[in-house]
């Protein structure tokens, strides 16, 4: 936005209200909509603690002030995840001639570790998918039963996303009216817009179960079996390539032996063609990988709208374009590291690859360094920058003038 116009009259410090737009008329709805937002799209689970429950999701909205995009990155991860859960199940169990099949509400809710086995051991996302293709989960929907559990605060919702529509209609009503808008305001519709996307992401994400849901398994099958059936995936594929001494089995019911071929399933795809083990997961996390650099960088150029906005100095200019380009492009080579840092595979081979391996950490510690001298000197320039300001900033809406006269 162009502002060579705007200094021709300076507002000095503090500007009070209410005869006309004063700075907490400016302050106080950038923050609240933004606390709204970052408190809103959080979720905690299955709550096992009430503290430990609302520790992680203050947590997760201090994490979104300070780097809305690593927020929005789990949140499309998870959702990634959620989906590749419901698809292979939905196959699996579409090639055995079932019509059940799961929804999104049931892969976000395996990818929260809300199942268990008899109320007792919780199944992680790819304990479930083991255990499908073994066929010692039966196909269930539980949509309702899950809904039914799910605590939404439907007034808390709504306050914010009022709060937010107020917001964003205030820029760009003051946009269309060639009506100069703060830092703070641009910052603030970027964390709504973020927000927004993560809600999206999150649509079908059970909030705040209380308690876990005990899944189904056929009569011919035991959860003593399931275990072991884990038990045995996990030293096939996490540790084949080494020697492993196993204590010998005893038997635990009668159906002790619906194990024994069980060890290559998810070596397998569902028409039992050899399939490279993890080769979904890893082309699912290239993918996440590369979405989470577009979102990186689409929020570090979203500064860049500011580019030749009204700022105090021009010492502070000049400072927020390169602050604003350092937000965006470290994103990109800290999701390259960390993506190379998990491509090094084990603890043995990270140690024949020391000077890799340190080279990695040298270059993550470098990139956060950037990032977070970025993004706090946005933050904190988005404050200061209040102290002074064109005295068109303060100029009122004249709502009368945008609406459609009758």
């Amino acid at each position: 936005m162009e502002v060579s116009d705007q200094t021709a009259s300076i507002t000095q410090g503090f500007a009070p209200g209410p005869d006309a737009r004063g700075t907490m008329d400016i302050v106080w709805p950038c923050v609240s909509a933004v606390i709204l937002c970052t408190w809103i799209v959080q979720d905690s689970g299955i709550q096992k603690n009430k503290v430990q429950a609302a520790s992680e999701r203050f947590f997760m909205a201090c994490l979104m002030i300070i780097a809305p995009e690593i927020a929005l990155t789990i949140a499309l991860r998870e959702f990634l995840t959620a989906r590749h859960v419901v698809s292979e199940c939905n196959e699996h169990w579409k090639a055995r001639g079932s019509k059940i099949r799961w929804s999104m509400v049931e892969g976000f809710y395996a990818c929260m570790g809300g199942f268990t086995l008899d109320g007792k051991k919780s199944l992680t996302s790819k304990d479930i998918r083991s255990l499908v293709y073994q066929g010692f989960i039966t196909p269930k929907s539980y949509a309702d039963d899950i809904q039914d559990r799910s605590k939404t605060d439907a007034l808390m919702m709504f306050i914010t996303y009022f709060q937010a529509l107020w917001l964003v209609t205030q820029c760009i009503v003051r946009v269309v009216g060639r009506l100069p808008i703060t830092t703070l305001e641009f910052n603030a519709v970027g964390y709504v817009i973020v927000s927004c996307a993560i809600h999206i992401l999150k649509w079908h994400r059970p909030h705040v179960v209380p308690l876990p849901i005990s899944m189904s398994l056929p009569r011919d099958r035991s959860v003593e079996g399931a275990v072991r059936a884990l038990e045995k995936i996990d030293v096939h594929v996490g540790e084949k390539h080494q020697d492993i001494e196993t204590p010998p089995m005893t038997p635990l019911s009668e159906k002790s032996s619906e194990v024994e071929d069980d060890a290559q399933a998810m070596s397998r795809d569902i028409r039992g063609r050899e399939c490279p083990a993890g080769s979904s997961e890893r082309l699912q996390v290239h993918f996440a990988w590369l979405l989470c650099c577009i979102v990186g960088v689409g929020f570090g150029i979203w500064h860049c709208v500011a580019w030749n906005n009204f700022f105090p100095t021009h010492t502070e200019q000049q400072l927020w374009r390169i602050c604003s380009i350092l937000s965006a492009i470290p994103y990109m080579p800290l999701v390259a590291a960390l993506n190379w840092k998990e491509s090094l595979g084990s603890s043995d081979e990270r140690q024949r690859n020391k000077l890799l391996h340190h080279f990695c950490n040298l270059l993550i510690g470098s990139v956060l360094f950037l990032y977070i001298f970025a993004r706090g000197v946005l933050l904190v320039e988005v404050f200061i920058g209040l102290r002074r300001m064109p005295a068109q900033i303060l100029v009122t809406i004249q709502w009368p003038n945008f609406l459609p006269h009758m």
